[in-house]
């Protein structure tokens, strides 16, 4: 029991806290390592890192329900995207999508004029893709 410094006087005090006042036990200095041992497990106050047993036991159990809710919540969520989505076939295509029906393909090597890396081509029309085809060619091989 520690004692606090009350602003009673002597007279006032309990006998428990007159006899903690005079004979309260010293406790040694200690070393840096004693410290550390100490604090990760303290055989007087049965403490593991500053906290009992039963403390450490209500906080194991706080975080296994909070993070048992986390995936709870994840596979909830995992499960309700995955009922959306079609196996057979993608919802967004061609004129429905975001890239229409003329995608472009961004990678090396750059094109003539390093304005953009988008490569643009008709596939009905073999002159504009010509220049490519030799390029990605020639990249693949190290030239």
């Amino acid at each position: 029991m520690t004692v606090k410094k009350l602003s009673k006087r002597m007279s006032d005090l309990t006998s428990l806290e007159r006899f903690n006042l005079y004979y309260k036990e010293k406790e040694p200095e200690l070393s840096g390592a004693q410290k550390v041992k100490r604090f990760l497990y303290n055989p007087k106050t049965k403490q593991i890192c500053g906290r009992t047993t039963g403390s450490w036991s209500k906080i194991c159990l706080f975080y296994f329900i909070f993070y048992l809710a986390l995936a709870i919540l994840v596979a909830i969520c995992m499960w309700t995207f995955l009922q959306l989505l079609d196996a057979r076939q993608p919802k967004w295509q061609l004129d429905s999508s975001i890239i229409g029906t003329n995608p472009g393909l961004g990678f090396r090597p750059l094109p003539p004029e390093v304005a953009s890396s988008v490569i643009w081509y008709k596939g009905n029309d073999p002159g504009s893709y010509k220049f490519w085809v030799k390029e990605v060619s020639k990249f693949l091989t190290g030239i």
